[in-house]
């Protein structure tokens, strides 16, 4: 695999600004091919890597960076993991935080720190952990994973099937449904159009619904500021 300097990461309109040591830069071989591919044999100590469509095969021994319009990360990350694209697929191990920015995103491996994720449609999938918090912004949510620490959600649909240790605090515009799995110890606070719906099984004690009122031009300006937030924890 070809080593590219910083300099053509920009030029290939993906900026990665990080002050880690002994990082591996890896970017498209030509320009007709967009793609890039890491293999199972390659080890990296940090890695950053942007093109069409990112496959990471290998481990990543410290921090993995990686940009693209379809990114799968199958190999394991010792430390943190930034990913933004369009689909993103995130089934190898990360063993601190993870923050992840994208269209369509799926996590189905451990996250062993916190979990930050935006975008329209995410699922987090029961073969996947939170060690840490959860933050989350996007338009439909599944939450079928456990969660040592607190979560905070805000979105337009929101599902939520799995054991969360921690308090939960939902802001949504459409629908809040709590699965057969839901376990939560901790406080529920929700702002929700409607009352949320507990399915049958499931354990949410002292829920606290506030009726969600329709954002103004100040509302929707605070959306806005929302996205942005989401941008630069990137």
């Amino acid at each position: 695999m070809k080593k590219i300097s910083l300099i053509s990461l920009f030029l290939a309109s993906f900026v990665f600004i990080s002050g880690a040591l002994a990082a591996d830069l890896v970017g498209p071989e030509n320009k007709e091919d967009q793609n890039i591919t890491i293999s199972a044999a390659e080890t990296h100590k940090n890695l950053y890597t942007a093109g069409g469509n990112v496959t990471v095969n290998g481990n990543t021994l410290g921090d993995l960076t990686v940009a693209g319009g379809m990114v799968t990360v199958e190999g394991n990350v010792e430390k943190d993991l930034i990913v933004a694209g369009g689909n993103l697929f995130i089934n190898g191990k990360v063993g601190e935080t993870a923050r992840i920015v994208g269209g369509n995103i799926s996590i189905s491996a451990p996250i062993g720190g916190d979990l930050l994720v935006g975008g329209g449609n995410i699922t987090i999938s029961e073969r996947s952990s939170v060690g840490g918090d959860l933050l989350v912004g996007g338009g439909n949510v599944n939450v079928n994973a456990p969660v040592k620490g607190s979560v905070k959600i805000g979105g337009g649909s929101v599902f939520i099937n799995s054991k969360i240790e921690g308090d939960v605090k939902v802001k949504i515009s459409k629908s809040l449904v709590f699965g057969p799995k839901a376990d939560i110890q901790g406080k529920v606070k929700y702002e929700a159009p409607k009352p949320a719906v507990f399915k049958e099984g499931s354990k949410v004690p002292n829920a606290e619904f506030t009726k969600w009122q329709k954002p103004g031009r100040k509302g929707r300006a605070a959306g806005i500021i929302t996205v942005a937030f989401l941008v630069k924890i990137l």
